[in-house]
């Protein structure tokens, strides 16, 4: 794999022990803090700053200094929000520069990547699935190699999310030299255990939608595939529940989730936590989580980072993510059969999980990692910009 080049050795064997250790959260700060020096030391950073980099850089350091004003984080965290943004940006533009741009070396370090991300939750839901039986509805379980530390199952859910776009990828992904796909595949099938062990219901939105849009995008949007691929999931879901292969644990279980508050009609309540924080925005633009103390997560990245820091930091990170979109939608134009789906499903899960979760409180690096994403595609445009769509030593 291309990948480990010379002289950047450590800098991977960094990022590696980054992914498999992000689920301890006592030690997974301090791991990320390392590897920002190592990126400082090894990436030419100045070369990949652009626009978005910029702006992602003017969020981290208002986010940073309001935090501070605020005297509520301690110095590993907001030493970790003010440089491991942008640096994570940089990293996934030299991570592509040093592939050269090769799709597959690509692939599989978003798979390997994901596999270590998510490695210690499978082995601690597969080990409480065999303790405790296949739904856990009190939606909590031990991290394995913690025994005394346990997340909610949000935190659980956000891991679980980027294993869930194996799936399309692997109907995507046709050529059977490819080993990639089946790993892919594995992914996706821990990852959707995982997610109905803890009756998580994100989750199973971000797979369909996955599946859906990485399906029509390659697909070229014909509309006989849109009747067809939904036609197939109608009749698949019909003889599950017909058959009673669904257990029926798993049907009530979901469906008492589905009662009160935490309904489907109202996204769990989140909609008055949106419309609440919208409001907010402009009585406290400075922030309002230290304003009263009966206001807690907005459940949505966006709006999270205003209860925070108020509406600067905030006002940052929205053209950084307009300006991320522009820049997916350019590379989509390319029609790749292999990188760009995968670069595609990727947005969805991270966007729509962060549509709804609390994410730069409740996992720091799985927003460290979206912002990556972002610097890989911006990266890959250039390079079919600069070399052309067709020539072999970059698409392949």
């Amino acid at each position: 794999m291309r990948l480990f080049f010379k002289g950047g050795i450590l800098l991977q064997i960094m990022f590696c022990i980054v992914l498999f250790a992000s689920i301890w959260t006592n030690i997974s700060i301090y791991t990320i803090l390392i590897f920002s020096i190592c990126i400082v030391l090894f990436v030419p950073v100045l070369r990949y700053i652009d626009k978005i980099a910029i702006f992602i850089f003017l969020f981290s350091i208002s986010y940073t200094l309001i935090m501070l004003v605020h005297d509520v984080a301690s110095w590993a965290n907001w030493m970790s929000y003010l440089i491991c943004p942008t640096l994570f940006y940089c990293y996934g533009k030299y991570v592509v520069d040093k592939a050269n741009g090769d799709a597959r070396s690509l692939v599989s370090f978003w798979c390997i990547s994901i596999l270590l991300f998510s490695s210690i939750l499978y082995i601690s839901a597969l080990q409480d699935i065999l303790e405790n039986g296949f739904i856990n509805v009190m939606r909590n379980f031990t991290i394995w190699g913690a025994e005394n530390s346990s997340l909610s199952a949000t935190l659980y859910g956000l891991i679980a999310s980027l294993g869930l776009v194996g799936l399309p990828f692997f109907f995507i992904d046709t050529n059977s030299k490819s080993n990639t796909r089946y790993l892919f595949l594995a992914l996706s099938a821990l990852s959707l255990v995982t997610v109905i062990h803890l009756v998580n219901r994100t989750g199973l939105i971000v797979l369909f939608i996955c599946f859906v849009i990485t399906t029509l995008y390659y697909s070229k949007g014909k509309l006989s595939h849109f009747f067809i691929l939904f036609l197939v999931i109608g009749l698949v879901v019909f003889i599950l529940l017909q058959q009673q292969i669904l257990s029926k644990d798993i049907v009530d279980a979901y469906l008492a989730r589905n009662e009160g508050v935490g309904s489907v009609n109202t996204a769990g309540g989140r909609f008055v936590k949106w419309s609440t924080a919208l409001n907010n925005l402009f009585i406290y633009p400075f922030g309002w989580s230290y304003a009263n103390i009966q206001y807690g997560y907005v459940h949505n990245l966006w709006l999270d980072i205003a209860r925070v820091a108020g509406f600067i930091p905030f006002l940052f990170f929205i053209i950084a993510t307009i300006q991320s979109f522009a820049a997916l939608i350019r590379l989509l134009r390319i029609k790749e059969r292999i990188i760009t789906p995968l670069i595609l499903g990727l947005n969805i899960c991270f966007f729509l999980s962060s549509f709804v979760e609390p994410v730069i409180d409740a996992i720091a690096l799985y927003f460290y990692l979206y912002v990556m994403l972002w610097g890989m595609q911006s990266q890959l445009f250039k390079l079919y910009r600069v070399y052309g769509y067709n020539r072999v030593e970059i698409w392949r």
